[in-house]
């Protein structure tokens, strides 16, 4: 964890210039250090002291917004023990970081579900107590996220209900598969 003070107000100078670039339309193609580095008063040395380019950067910051939208999501566990519970929380946790999330992710939620999924799988992954388990996270995620963001892609309102009773069919689906021992 950072704690020096001057490293932790660098990295948010370069966020915030990086963030304002990018919401004033600029995609991240075109984005340059030199034009983060004005913005954020830093030099260009001290910009490669963090980040090995702009994509680094862009890729770090969608993976730390996910990070902390996951850190208001009490119940981002809950998606194969709790459905309705794990989608109560959707909302809430991608509004507390909406602003960062709609500028990384402008035209491409395609990707920000693609992290978020990863992000997940990975968590219960390493939870699994064995290969089944594994298999069934994966599969109730991917799908239960992919339902999701195919709604939400296609800009209809989503039933929560349904989308509850899509996760519970595909996690009975996953409880069937067998052990493979």
């Amino acid at each position: 964890m950072v704690t020096d003070l001057r490293i932790v107000k660098t990295r948010k100078a370069i966020r915030e210039a990086f963030l304002r670039l990018r919401a004033s339309g600029v995609p991240v193609s075109k984005v340059k250090v030199k034009d983060i580095c004005d913005l954020a008063l830093v030099n260009p040395s001290t910009f490669y002291k963090h980040y090995l380019d702009v994509y680094d950067l862009n890729d770090k910051l969608e993976d730390e917004t996910i990070d902390a939208m996951l850190e208001h999501y009490p119940d981002k566990d809950k998606i194969l023990s709790d459905p309705p519970a794990f989608l109560n929380g959707w909302r809430p946790a991608i509004d507390s970081q909406i602003d960062d999330l709609r500028v990384l992710f402008a035209g491409r939620p395609e990707a920000m579900f693609r992290k978020i999924e990863s992000m997940l799988v990975e968590r219960y992954s390493a939870r699994a107590v064995n290969e089944r388990e594994r298999i069934a996270a994966v599969f109730s995620i991917a799908g239960a996220l992919h339902s999701l963001g195919l709604l939400k892609l296609e800009g209809g309102q989503s039933d929560d209900e349904i989308i509850a009773a899509v996760v519970e069919n595909l996690n009975a689906i996953a409880a069937r598969i067998p052990d493979g021992r």
